[in-house]
Parts: structure tokens; C-alpha cells; sequence
């Protein structure tokens, strides 16, 4: 069993603090945008210092509750960046696993200290793990969001850019939709459809000068 142990131990840590260290190194060289829905300071504040406590609370009473950890792990991860929620589950965990080995917890009851060990750094683990994937599953909706959020605002860029082109045109432009109405019309032709038409508003004259067009008086048209 020693070999698996040493192995369970340098797998735990390479694992933990390899992950945290690379979350660290991106945190540093950049810039990590905030979550969609993320949590405040003042959440986050509440957030360690709860989970903190109930960890302590769980591992030093007898019932064997001390999965609830775990609920922490996602509401870190589901709330705030990945690299805080990272370095927040690792803090649980090790203080898990150093509450395990001085005897307090159900991990305690383990009668082999090698086999203790393995379950308290399974453990830790566990808590890493979920707040890794919580928090790539969020990375990955920030970055959908962000590209909907982005193809929206250039879709709007466009839009207006061609509402610019069309009102400067000489020419007029009535674009309607497949029921006929009027969806889209530019200066030149509401200012025609004045010049033919006795309605008052814009939307009135612009549907007489659309009728007149479609379908043309002979009167209107020179034909006998």
C-alpha cells in the first residue's frame, strides 16, 4: 500500500496546486473576464467566510455530512472566476484534510492511517475537481454569451449603418413585408408619397403610394 499512497500523494498534489498555479499564471498575464451572473465582493466576503466555518463545523461533529463541502465548491464556481473559486475550493479541501489527520471527522474512523490519508486527499480532490469543472462550464457559457452579446452589436452596427445609407439616398426606397405593409422607407420617399397622397402621417401616405404603385390608376398612368 505504501506505493500507492506515495503515488495518491503526488498525484493529489501535482493535481491541486498544478491546476490552481496554471489559473494563477493566467489570472496574472490575462484579462480574465468577469462572470455573466457573477457575485459581488460582499458575496464573495460571505462566501469564505461561511464556508469556512461550516467545513469546521462538519468535520468536528460525528454525522457523516461532510459532502455539503461540495455545495460550496459549486456555488464558488458558479459565482465567481474560475482562478478565486479554484484557490477557494483548494482552501477547503486542505482544511479538510488537515482536520481529518488530527483525528476529527468521519475520515478519522478509518482504522488503517494510510487508508485515512488516501480517503482525506480523495476528498480534497473531489472538491478541486468540482469546482475545476463548475467553473470551465462557466468559462464556457461567459465566452457563448459573449459572442451572441458581440454578433448582436454588430448586427445593430450594421443596421444602422445601412439606415444611414438608405436616408441619404436621392432615390426613394419602400421595403415591405410579405403581407404588403410597409417595413422600411427612407426621406425620398415619404417625401414623394406627401406629394401624391393627402394623408397626414407618414405611415398612411406611404401605404396609398404603395397601392398606387401595385396596382395604378389608368388615369394616373396615361393609359386609355
Amino acid at each position: 500500500l505504501t506505493p500507492v499512497a506515495w503515488f495518491a500523494r503526488h498525484f493529489a498534489g501535482v493535481l491541486t496546486v498544478g491546476a490552481v498555479g496554471h489559473l494563477a499564471w493566467e489570472w496574472h498575464t490575462q484579462t480574465i473576464p468577469a462572470r455573466v451572473r457573477g457575485g459581488s465582493r460582499a458575496e464573495l466576503v460571505v462566501l469564505w467566510v461561511v464556508s469556512v466555518a461550516v467545513t469546521a463545523l462538519l468535520f468536528v461533529q460525528p454525522y457523516p455530512v461532510v459532502f455539503l463541502v461540495i455545495a460550496f465548491a459549486v456555488w464558488s464556481a458558479a459565482r465567481f472566476r474560475t482562478f478565486p473559486a479554484a484557490l477557494h475550493c483548494l482552501v477547503l479541501g486542505v482544511l479538510a484534510l488537515v482536520l481529518s489527520l488530527t483525528d476529527h471527522g468521519p475520515f478519522a474512523a478509518v482504522e488503517d492511517p494510510v487508508a485515512e490519508v488516501l480517503v482525506s486527499q480523495l476528498f480534497m480532490v473531489v472538491v478541486v475537481l468540482t469546482g475545476l469543472a463548475v467553473g470551465a462550464l462557466g468559462d464556457r457559457v461567459d465566452e457563448a454569451y459573449a459572442a451572441v452579446t458581440a454578433a448582436r452589436a454588430e448586427s445593430a452596427e450594421q443596421a444602422e449603418l445601412l439606415a444611414e445609407m438608405t436616408e441619404s439616398m436621392d432615390e426613394g426606397l419602400v421595403v415591405l413585408d410579405p403581407d404588403g405593409h410597409v417595413e422600411r422607407s427612407n426621406g425620398a420617399s415619404r417625401r414623394l408619397a406627401h406629394r401624391v397622397s393627402l394623408a397626414t402621417t407618414d405611415t398612411d401616405a406611404l401605404a396609398e403610394l404603395v397601392a398606387l404603385l401595385r396596382d395604378p390608376e389608368p388615369s394616373h398612368t396615361g393609359a386609355v
